[in-house]
């Protein structure tokens, strides 16, 4: 997870980590925040399924739409230093 601070570092979509915060992070009057699936999630957190997962199982922050969960980046982000992870 240190990717974020790292602007040379790519996450799986091949942008910089910084880039990819800003770009899914940004807010539309029509559509407020972004919201992402768990894998959009784990590309802009640069980590794999299985640690989206367990980050759900201690809690990490989700909107529910019927069955299936969104997530806001800015959120997570806000909840993982919380935590104390290192982004």
């Amino acid at each position: 997870m240190d990717s974020l601070h790292d602007e040379k570092r790519t996450g799986r979509s091949g942008l910089p980590a910084r880039q990819l915060l800003a770009e899914t992070s940004e807010r539309t009057p029509a559509t407020g925040p972004a919201l992402l699936k768990r894998k959009g999630l784990a590309v802009a957190l640069d980590c794999s399924l299985r640690t989206i997962d367990n980050l759900q199982a201690n809690g990490l922050p989700c909107l529910r739409i019927g069955k299936s969960r969104r997530f806001i980046l800015t959120e997570v982000v806000a909840w993982l230093r919380r935590k104390g992870a290192t982004l």
